[in-house]
């Protein structure tokens, strides 16, 4: 089966995580869409929410973290800059985990699909 495409966009068949828990004390997420070779991560460092992408099949992810009201989220497009054991990777700041908090409440998931 191929991944399904609009434009340039790619999706998997896992482009949505479920939700999960997160508080400032445990935030971690973790998503992957394997026909896509596609794996994010989301924890809390330092009091920002770092998001990790490998991808063995792009250089640029689209991301973001959703809430359980369907109108909020935090996306932002991950370039998979550096390449390591042959998947691209890439990182990106999504805020500080108070303001993730904030606007998504304490049930988070994410979401990730294919850009470039």
């Amino acid at each position: 089966m191929e991944p399904a495409s609009i434009h340039r966009y790619q999706f998997g068949t896992q482009p949505v995580s479920g939700l999960s828990s997160v508080s400032s004390d445990s935030f971690h997420l973790t998503h992957a869409d394997d026909m896509l070779g596609l794996h994010v991560t989301a924890e809390a460092i330092d009091g920002h929410v770092a998001v990790y992408v490998r991808c063995s099949t792009a250089s640029a992810v689209s991301v973001a973290l959703v809430g359980s009201d369907e109108d909020k989220m935090i996306r932002k497009n991950v370039r998979l800059g550096y390449r390591i054991d042959g998947c691209n990777q890439g990182v990106e700041d999504f805020g500080t985990t108070s303001s993730v908090l904030a606007l998504l409440g304490e049930r988070v998931g994410i979401v990730a699909f294919v850009v470039g």
